[in-house]
């Protein structure tokens, strides 16, 4: 049987990230009844029935999607630091998850990943890590060169927020990424 609130947040987080990626805007909260929140987008209307965003469930979500395509990913996310996250913060880490989580199948070559989301301190911390091949600042500075932008717009994406992202690297010692968000 499938669990109706978890697919309503999974919904909700994922919708509102297409709608932020695409621009899409005319949300009418409320027009089918109680939670029900009714969204205008390119290709008509969507039904989405939940108040909370759910992120937990959505990493576990996106985790799965990857599981299928031959990496295993535990995810742990820390409760009180998903919901100290504000709307427009569980956005990002949701797209910086997905983001990674793709770079890690299209190009990592790993075996395992592992995300997290916990409190350190005063900061909010992702942090998304493979067994993968790894890579050099030279691999990245010649992607980059070439027109693969995945690792300029994950940097867009947190310096935009006002969040810091670093990344650990080296060939045959996987990747690291950690997105530090602060805490108002």
């Amino acid at each position: 049987m499938v669990d109706q609130s978890r697919l309503a947040a999974l919904l909700a987080i994922k919708l509102t990230a297409l709608m932020t990626d695409h621009g899409v805007s005319g949300a009418v909260p409320g027009a089918f009844g109680g939670g029900a929140v009714a969204v205008a987008g390119r290709t008509g209307w969507v039904l989405v029935d939940a108040p909370n965003a759910g992120l937990g469930a959505a990493l576990e979500d996106l985790a799965g999607g990857v599981s299928g395509r031959g990496v295993t990913v535990q995810v742990d996310v820390d409760a009180a630091a998903a919901e100290a996250l504000t709307d427009e913060d569980q956005r990002l880490v949701y797209r910086m998850t997905s983001e990674c989580l793709r770079n890690i199948v299209k190009h990592a070559a790993a075996r395992r990943a592992r995300v997290t989301l916990h409190q350190d301190g005063a900061l909010l911390v992702l942090e998304i890590t493979d067994d993968g091949v790894g890579l050099s600042g030279d691999a990245a500075a010649a992607a980059a060169r070439e027109g693969h932008l995945g690792l300029r717009l994950l940097a867009d994406l947190a310096r935009d927020h006002g969040a810091t992202l670093r990344l650990a690297s080296a060939p045959g010692q996987g990747t690291r990424w950690r997105l530090e968000v602060a805490r108002p």
